[in-house]
């Protein structure tokens, strides 16, 4: 059996461009119900250190999330997920259910050994997210946390379905936030947690925990740079939880878009070699015509600099932003062109439903 193991998060040309919907849908029933996933209003922290040693225990984490963790296989390749909903809703990777021969191809093995065939599966490639669903009940839902609330230096854990050898776990701290990784093939990915964590193939689509057993992020790439060893990233759950959630309840994701590409965090040197009135924003490559930023009046080369009011540093931040908006609302859209600083108003489109 194959690992797929891809480098696949949020690229901002698919995030803020006019698009064609990118969810694609292999159906044998379609979800019918809607359902509302929520965050607990209380947690526990269970984490302890061990001993004389001072390393830290995982040990009550594992114990609390191992039974809302999944391996997740197809007829060429596995991965891992969990549960966000206790009535069959499987959280998983996109990539992990591609090329799958078909909805009764994909099995759910649940952590008592259990083994489901899907009923349905919506899938969203552009952030790399999909959900399973199967004809099972009573499941343990995994505690849903905040990726806003990690902080560098904080320990969390992967657990998963590493190297297909069944449900593992490997511990590490946090590393970064917000991280923006470009691949190479030239695509940017943003809002991603890095951590040192040991990250194995197999272990996509498996939760990120923090010492609470709460899933904070979904495990989704490794990259090897130079000279950095171990490197891993997970999709952070406050921007995966929208995006779940329009899965369960619609089937596609209906993204909010101002129609701008090819954006570039500006810095000094980014300032320096294009010219720019300013050191600090997003500078945009190219506006799509016809689209609300193009109607807007928005061109390349200006230099996004506020939202609303909420100052913008990176490109990640921006998608960000957006994204988080409905279809339709109108922002203030502060930018430079060249010294000249203006504000204009921008109404968001929206990417069509799936071709059926």
């Amino acid at each position: 059996m194959k690992n797929i193991f891809k480098i696949l998060a949020v690229s901002t040309l698919t995030a803020l461009a006019i698009v064609s919907s990118s969810c694609g849908l292999l159906t044998a029933s379609t979800l019918t119900q809607t359902s509302t996933v929520t965050a607990p209003a209380a947690t526990t922290t269970i984490a302890s250190s061990g001993g004389s040693s001072g390393f830290l225990d995982f040990s009550a984490v594992v114990e609390k999330v191992r039974p809302s963790v999944v391996q997740v296989e197809t007829d060429i390749a596995a991965g891992s997920g969990w549960v966000v909903d206790a009535s069959g809703i499987i959280v998983t990777n996109a990539h992990v259910l591609e090329d799958a021969g078909g909805v009764d191809q994909i099995k759910v093995i649940t952590s008592d050994g259990k083994s489901y065939i899907a009923t349905s599966i919506k899938t969203d490639v552009s952030s790399d997210l999909a959900i399973i669903r199967i004809n099972a009940s009573g499941l343990t839902a995994a505690s849903i946390g905040s990726s806003a609330a990690l902080k560098v230096g904080q320990p969390v854990a992967a657990i998963g379905n590493a190297l297909s050898l069944g449900i593992s776990m490997t511990g590490g701290w946090v590393s970064r936030l917000n991280a923006t990784v470009t691949d190479e093939n030239g695509v940017t990915y943003v809002d991603l947690i890095g951590t040192d964590t040991a990250i194995n193939f197999g272990n996509s689509g498996g939760p990120l925990v923090n010492t609470s057993g709460q899933v904070v992020g979904i495990t989704s790439i490794k990259l090897i740079e130079e000279g950095v060893e171990g490197v891993g990233y997970a999709i952070a759950i406050d921007s995966a939880m929208p995006i779940i959630q329009q899965l369960i309840n619609s089937g596609y994701v209906a993204r909010a878009f101002m129609g701008v590409n090819g954006l570039t965090t500006v810095d000094s040197i980014v300032a320096a070699q294009n010219n720019l009135g300013t050191n600090s924003g997003v500078m945009i490559g190219g506006v799509v015509a016809g689209s609300p930023a193009d109607k807007a009046g928005l061109k390349a080369k200006d230099v996004i600099t506020a939202v609303d009011g909420t100052e913008i540093t990176t490109n990640g931040q921006l998608v960000r932003l957006i994204q988080a908006k409905a279809p339709g609302t109108q922002v203030k859209i502060t930018f430079y062109r060249g010294t000249s600083k203006s504000t204009v108003t921008v109404t968001l489109g929206s990417t069509p439903p799936p071709t059926q």
